[in-house]
């Protein structure tokens, strides 16, 4: 099973939560963002800001947040968001 969030509501918790480690506003609603594809299958996104990493693994269900040195500092399972996130606009 997966996640059902889509993503925008996935890049919208990873802006909150940049947020919620100091990133200024304004850097925090604008990270580089790149899709992730491997064996010719999308796997996933990545978003960069201000030395901070997150990355989306759709096919587990999980985004890790990264310091800039390689250092792990959360990760959010979908599957745990209540199901009123996970719905669909």
């Amino acid at each position: 099973m997966q996640a059902t969030l889509s993503p925008s509501d996935v890049r919208q918790l990873v802006v909150e939560q940049f947020r919620q480690y100091g990133v200024a506003e304004a850097q925090a609603e604008a990270p580089a963002e790149t899709i992730l594809i491997r064996d010719g299958r999308y796997r996933g996104r990545s978003y960069r800001t201000e030395g901070l990493l997150a990355m989306w693994m759709i096919e587990i269900g999980l985004v890790q947040f990264y310091a800039e040195d390689g250092s792990m500092l959360a990760t959010i399972s979908l599957y745990d968001r209540p199901s009123s996130q996970r719905a669909a606009a």
